[in-house]
């Protein structure tokens, strides 16, 4: 009778024998954007999150506009900011798009085009801060994985469990 060497993974703490290694599902921070560990936001904080985008945009613009003043304009960074954290990169720049459509309507003298350098800073301000926001968010949703399980493995480790 011939007798097999049974080998253990020391990274999964499972028996094989011969080359049949098997996998392990590794984390690493390449495979966090693709990996279904990450984080996303429920649901439930999707529906209730999108009506208060859409009314907080449609109260600034026609604050802004029966006003006029400066300082109304930059209330539209809430917006963007909420909507960047529930739906990302697409949510922010969405929202901050739809932010620069409404700042030119509340402005009917940005339609003909006469942009002045305070108007273009504006517009470049809503778009960045959309995707800022929204890098910031993924970035700790990266980490939170990362610190809820081993680097080496994917499972949890004792953060997870507290």
């Amino acid at each position: 009778m011939r007798f097999r060497s049974r080998k253990v993974c020391l990274s999964c703490g499972t028996s094989y024998h011969g080359a049949n290694k098997p996998e392990t599902g590794r984390l690493t921070s390449s495979s966090i954007g693709s990996s279904s560990q990450t984080p996303t936001r429920p649901q439930s904080s999707r529906l209730w999150a999108l009506p208060i985008i859409v009314v907080g945009c449609l109260a600034i613009f026609a604050l802004d506009r029966s006003t006029g003043m400066a300082p109304v304009q930059h209330l539209c960074y809430l917006p963007i900011i909420l909507a960047a954290y529930h739906f990302g990169k697409r949510g922010g720049l969405t929202t901050a798009l739809a932010a620069v459509v409404l700042y030119h309507f509340a402005n009917l003298s940005l339609l003909t085009h006469q942009y002045q350098e305070s108007d273009i800073v504006q517009i470049a301000l809503f778009l960045a801060v959309g995707v800022v926001t929204a890098k910031l968010v993924n970035d700790a949703q990266k980490l939170h994985v990362l610190a809820m399980t081993d680097d080496l493995t994917g499972l949890h480790n004792l953060r997870s469990f507290e």
